[in-house]
């Protein structure tokens, strides 16, 4: 399935307030679901007090017994002036494309995911933000 995390600075805005809430909702919600595998997406804050060495997405660490990959994503700065409504918009896009990405990566190692029940997951989950 789909797991959240955040690295952020000590300075908040709507998108760190936002992924906060996504990464509890996800974090519920996946405890009901036994999974095909595991997509672990970090978003990397660009208020974080650790800036990110890269630019869009990036795989990280990845586990072949475990079926779990890291996918790293640096949002821009532009990010966090977003409205709610445009956060919310963006997290839910993220995860799509990064649940894409790491669905890939898991493939192109040999094992097999429902990708189908990863975006349905993300879209029942996104839901309640």
């Amino acid at each position: 399935m789909i797991s959240i995390g955040l690295v952020s600075g000590p300075r908040s805005s709507v998108f760190e307030e936002q992924c906060r809430i996504a990464l509890k909702l996800f974090e519920t919600k996946r405890k009901e679901i036994d999974s095909s595998g595991l997509v672990n997406v970090v978003f990397h804050s660009p208020l974080s007090l650790m800036k990110a060495d890269f630019t869009g997405m990036k795989t990280g660490a990845f586990s072949k017994e475990k079926r779990e990959i890291l996918v790293a994503i640096a949002v821009p700065l532009s990010v966090t002036d977003f409205e709610t409504a445009d956060v919310v918009s963006y997290i839910h896009k993220q995860l799509h494309e990064a649940a894409d990405f790491g669905i890939d990566f898991l493939e192109h190692h040999q094992l097999e995911v429902q990708r189908a029940e990863f975006h349905e997951f993300i879209d029942d989950t996104m839901l309640c933000l």
